[in-house]
């Protein structure tokens, strides 16, 4: 399984502003999370429902903002 950072919320905000900025970040919004892609023990995406389509996201950073007990940690195999 990969490594877990956990930073200061000012780091995490200047980070994604930074990532946003460079045009490297994408938001979107109003989707389900159906659960994790995993690739050698990694989570490298999602599998997800958007407007009644499938949607699949991948991204070299994924993040869950779902909270400790948010639906992608909740789905990542023990």
């Amino acid at each position: 399984m990969g490594e877990l950072w956990a930073l200061p919320t000012m780091l995490r905000i200047a980070a994604l502003e930074k990532a946003l900025a460079a045009s490297v970040a994408q938001t979107i919004l109003r989707v389900e999370v159906l659960g994790p892609i995993l690739e050698d023990g990694f989570v490298v995406g999602v599998q997800a429902v958007r407007e009644g389509q499938p949607l699949e996201v991948r991204g070299q950073i994924v993040v869950d903002a779902s909270g400790i007990e948010g639906g992608l940690r909740t789905k990542l195999p023990v």
